[in-house]
């Protein structure tokens, strides 16, 4: 119901139809030379597309309410529909020791940083000073999508997830 209201308002996507069977809804999205057919799936949160094993083949796209698979195919457009109401967005408390304090606050206002695997586009990142100091020191905003990729600072795995963040 509210992806139908912003489509057909808000976008002039058309939906053609809308199905029980895989996948949910075919649409119509309007491009610089005309229209574009799309498949697309609802799911609650993003994740659950792959976790219901869906062919990744089968869709152009997901629409969801919390967009939280920080891997998600880039061939697969992910429509999340929390931030299009603008409602719905997390606070994160991200602590900071005291070996990476220096880096942060000699930052510039925009740069990645290791963020919650669950952190959205839009949530803010409270960076939180571990002793000595214990006090919440700036706050950001996620302006990027959530990516895992290599870490210096991981000896095991290796891996976190970084987004690019600004202070607010």
């Amino acid at each position: 119901m509210l992806f139908a209201e912003w489509a057909t308002r808000k976008r002039g996507i058309k939906i053609e139809s809308v199905s029980e069977d895989f996948p949910d809804c075919i649409a119509w999205f309007r491009t610089g030379g005309g229209e574009q057919k799309k498949r697309i799936e609802f799911e609650y949160k993003s994740i659950n597309f792959d976790r219901h094993k869906h062919s990744r083949r089968g869709v152009d796209c997901i629409v969801c309410w919390e967009h939280n698979w920080p891997n998600s195919p880039e061939h697969i457009e992910i429509i999340e529909l929390r931030a299009l109401y603008e409602v719905g967005r997390n606070a994160w408390i991200q602590p900071v020791g005291e070996e990476f304090k220096d880096q942060l606050t000699m930052r510039k206002q925009t740069f990645d940083w290791s963020v919650s695997r669950n952190a959205k586009q839009g949530d803010l990142i409270l960076f939180y000073l571990t002793k000595p100091d214990g006090l919440i020191h700036d706050i950001f905003r996620v302006i990027g999508p959530v990516k895992s990729k290599k870490a210096a600072h991981r000896n095991a795995s290796g891996k976190d997830f970084f987004a690019s963040v600004r202070r607010v």
